[in-house]
């Protein structure tokens, strides 16, 4: 399974005093202007899910749905799974997309949630680890891909990742 990790886009800074809960905090204009940007790099290399699924906090159900239809798919077809929140279980996601069964998914989400998720499948002993971290950071609108395989048990190969400036590149071409 081609599985495509995506960190939602620039949100409206949790220290505004504006700024509503955390779970509600929506994309800036310039999140949503470079979020569309990445998601044309994304077009541009070639992604193409069967599935988008997203984190339901806010931020990233936009992100989701501006990059789906970047891609050419409904905004409908973003599925929210709270396994891609920022504090889920980082093998929980697995599980669900083992029963998905589509070749290749698209996963919005948090960086607290997208580097353990994808060190887990990438065999790391300890997924939530600063070495992960510091191996498969994404910054905002930044994404990463891995091949997955579910048998004999979960593993991965990183295919690729790309920070959110050189996808906003690769898509002007």
């Amino acid at each position: 399974m081609e599985v495509t990790f995506f960190r939602h886009g620039i949100a409206v800074d949790r220290a505004d005093p504006l700024a509503p809960v955390d779970f509600e905090r929506p994309l800036t204009i310039d999140g949503k202007n470079k979020t569309e940007s990445a998601a044309r790099g994304l077009r541009a290399l070639g992604v193409r899910p069967a599935l988008v699924v997203s984190s339901p906090f806010k931020r990233c159900v936009q992100s989701a749905r501006l990059v789906a239809q970047v891609l050419g798919l409904s905004k409908k077809a973003v599925r929210e799974l709270e396994v891609l929140s920022p504090t889920a279980d980082p093998h929980a996601l697995w599980s669900e997309l083992a029963l998905a069964g589509h070749e290749s998914v698209l996963c919005v989400g948090h960086g607290g949630a997208i580097e353990p998720a994808a060190g887990a499948a990438l065999g790391f002993e300890d997924p939530s680890s600063e070495a992960v971290f510091r191996t498969l950071h994404l910054k905002k609108a930044g994404a990463l891909q891995l091949d997955v395989r579910f048998e004999p048990g979960l593993s991965a190969q990183l295919s690729w990742l790309v920070s959110p400036k050189v996808l906003r590149q690769i898509g002007r071409v």
